[in-house]
């Protein structure tokens, strides 16, 4: 009998194990799904436009100001006082 009963809750695991793989593949496989968190969904691309900003500008943001980049660079220059490190002076002649 317990011979029986082993191979059985083998079977249902197996069965469970598909039953949960087809529920997974269908919501991954969904419109709905693809269409936010997909290749070309919505979430990948406006984590795309922050990192594109943060890389560019040195700050946190997510619309580029300037597309066509005429000016000062605003991570560079800002109130005054700029984000780099720089010497406080000239430095001395050798």
């Amino acid at each position: 009998m317990k011979t029986l009963q082993k191979g059985q809750t083998t079977i249902e695991y197996v069965m469970l194990m598909a039953v949960v793989l087809v529920l997974v593949t269908t919501v991954l496989k969904s419109r709905a799904f693809q269409d936010y968190l997909g290749a070309e969904g919505e979430f990948f691309k406006a984590y795309k436009r922050i990192i594109e900003f943060s890389y560019r500008y040195g700050t946190e943001g997510n619309v580029d100001p300037h597309p066509d980049f005429t000016g000062e660079h605003p991570s560079y220059f800002g109130d005054g006082n700029t984000r780099f490190f720089g010497p406080l002076g000239e430095y001395p002649e050798n």
